[in-house]
Formats: C-alpha cells, structure tokens, sequence
C-alpha cells in the first residue's frame, strides 16, 4: 500500500492476511494453477476472496471487475425514524493494495475478458494458449 494515503486518515487499521514463510514471502500451498472466473457479481465474502488470490497469487482471477465491498466487516443497518425504512451501508471503507477504494473499483481480474465474452470462455482460450500468472 502507498504510505502517502495512510498519511490522509488520522484513524485506521491495517489487516493483513495470508500464510507466509519465515522470510515474510507467502508460501504456496499447491503446486497446480487454479483459476477464479469473476464478474460484477462477485461482492462481499466472495469479493475478499478475490481479493486474497490477487494479493497472494494464489489464482489466476479471470472474467470483468467485482463489485467490492471485501475486506471489512459486516454492513451496518438501521432504521430511519419516523418511516421505519432500513439502511443498509458499508461501515469501513477498504483500500486494495494500489490505494483505490475497493466499494467503488472492485478487484480487477489478472486476464480481463472481452466485452461480450464470458469469463469461463476467457479462461479455456487462456489455459489453451498455456497463459498463467
């Protein structure tokens, strides 16, 4: 993460999450490749996930951005007084390690699938043509 942006928050928490070796470097703990077919479909618990193959290497993320809304804790809700409707609303604002917020850009996938194709189409024409991360 860009140590200028955490000089814009005067309260904060970093999380870091992953399994790493004695020399801080992640350890794989297969040795085949996987692939993640997302779109923006992909959201919340899923959107973490995401995020964890991106950071890590763990997969290949194929397919179109999610939708964000990953690493943080669980939204907030409440009712407004008077109308009784419920609001529903992220309550941390998650930064991906380039700095852009995660609820408005998402996850960007490694291998980006052409507008009008699908992620799954994408990623056979990618392990045919032998394209890994």
């Amino acid at each position: 993460m860009n140590k200028s942006v955490l000089e814009e928050f005067q309260f904060f928490y970093k999380k870091d999450r992953g399994l790493a070796r004695e020399d801080g470097r992640y350890a794989p703990l297969f040795s085949g490749q996987f692939w993640v077919l997302i779109d923006s479909g992909v959201y919340s618990t899923l959107e973490t996930f995401a995020q964890f193959c991106r950071q890590t290497g763990f997969a290949t993320l194929v397919g179109r951005p999610t939708s964000g809304g990953g690493g943080g804790i669980d939204p907030k809700v409440f009712s407004l007084p008077y109308t009784g409707i419920c609001i529903k609303f992220d309550a941390e604002s998650v930064l991906n390690p380039d700095g852009g917020f995660n609820g408005v850009v998402g996850t960007a996938p490694d291998i980006l699938s052409p507008e009008g194709e699908d992620a799954l189409n994408t990623c056979l024409n990618a392990i045919q043509k032998g394209r890994a991360s």
